[in-house]
C-alpha cells in the first residue's frame, strides 16, 4: 500500500530546517532530483536536509532515492562533479555518504571516457 508524502516543499529554494523536519517527518521515502550538483549540495546544507535525511536513512527510518546530482549526493563526495557553471558554493563537497562509492552519473550520455578515467586512478581518493 503506498501512501502519499507532503512534497509542498519541493522545489523550493529557501526550505528551512524546520521545514524539511515537517516534510520528512513520518515520511517513508526521500525522493532528490538533479540538477547542478554542487547547487543541490549547497542547498542541502543550508537548509538542514542532509542532517536530518542520512542519520534517519542509516537507522532504516528512511529510504532514499535519488537521480543524477540527487544520485550523486547519496555518495561520500561530489567533487569531480564539480563544474565551472554549477552556480553552488560549498566549502566541503562531502556527500552524505550513504554509499562507500561516489556515484557518477550520466555515463550515457558521452561522459564514459571520463567516468573510467575518474574510477581507474588508484591515488585518487574521497573522504
Amino acid at each position: 500500500m503506498s501512501r502519499s508524502t507532503n512534497s509542498s516543499y519541493s522545489g523550493r529554494a529557501r526550505a528551512s530546517g524546520d521545514d524539511v523536519r515537517r516534510v520528512l517527518d513520518g515520511a517513508q521515502v526521500v525522493f532528490v532530483a538533479g540538477g547542478y550538483p554542487i547547487f543541490l549540495l549547497e542547498h542541502v546544507r543550508r537548509s538542514g536536509f542532509d542532517r536530518l535525511a542520512a542519520p534517519a536513512v542509516a537507522d532504516g527510518a528512511l529510504a532514499y532515492v535519488g537521480i543524477s546530482a540527487g544520485a550523486a549526493l547519496a555518495g561520500p563526495d561530489l567533487r569531480p562533479l564539480q563544474s565551472s557553471d554549477d552556480p553552488g558554493t560549498v566549502v566541503s563537497t562531502a556527500g552524505l555518504g550513504l554509499v562507500p562509492f561516489v556515484v557518477l552519473p550520466h555515463r550515457n550520455r558521452g561522459r564514459a571516457a571520463r567516468h573510467d578515467r575518474l574510477a581507474g586512478d588508484p591515488a585518487r581518493t574521497w573522504p
